[in-house]
């Protein structure tokens, strides 16, 4: 494609065809095209959409930070619950790593890296369900914890078990029993994944 202007937003849709006859048109699509060259060593895994945040989300931690002066912080897209560093070394094994599956991510040491988002209530459960998305890659037989939130008598843990499977775990005062959890696939394989948990109050909890 030729003729974009550096810095501009542009939108596209993609005509799906099976030879056939049958066709049909994804849904509108926005990439920012710039002047500044890729870092990533697959440069397409560097594209980064733009669209609006659903008002249901309370938290949007995009951990692009690869390049960036600031290694203390780590940005919430929702504005609500900033995250701060703690234990990162700024190297490619704790710190940014120009390498994620969209743009840059970060590198855990597997040790004490950490990033504290807060104890805001949004951040809790409650009574409702709730939905916690990431991407993931971890290198085979590790373990630890993905998304983690405590407080009190009310916590939820996403993580990798002592099998490498991804796990849900769930504790507050409103489920039956005050305990629940979920166990998913094996994703301690080096590749990249993207995890998913669906908790839904009127039903079961679910992993992708």
């Amino acid at each position: 494609v030729g003729g974009l202007n550096y810095n501009t937003v542009y939108y596209y849709r993609v005509l799906a065809s099976d030879g056939q006859d049958n066709s049909s048109w994804s849904e509108m699509r926005a990439f920012n095209y710039t002047n500044t060259v890729p870092t990533q060593s697959i440069p397409f895994i560097g594209a980064e959409e733009e669209k609006p945040l659903n008002s249901s989300i309370v938290g949007y931690w995009k951990l692009n930070r690869y390049g960036d002066n600031d290694t203390s912080t780590v940005v919430d897209e929702t504005g609500r619950n900033n995250g701060t560093l703690h234990n990162f070394d700024n190297t490619s094994t704790s710190g940014p790593t120009y390498e994620g599956r969209i743009g840059s991510a970060f590198a855990f040491d597997g040790v004490d890296d950490y990033i504290d988002c807060g104890t805001d209530s949004s951040l809790a459960m409650g009574t409702g369900d709730m939905t916690i998305m990431a991407w993931v890659k971890i290198p085979p037989n590790d373990r630890g914890g993905i998304v983690t939130r405590r407080t009190n008598n009310q916590w939820y843990e996403l993580w990798v078990d002592d099998n490498s499977r991804l796990r849900l775990e769930i504790t507050d005062d409103y489920s039956n029993n005050g305990y629940a959890a979920v166990q998913g696939g094996i994703i301690a394989d080096n590749t990249w994944h993207h995890a998913v948990v669906v908790f839904d109050r009127d039903a079961y909890g679910t992993l992708y």
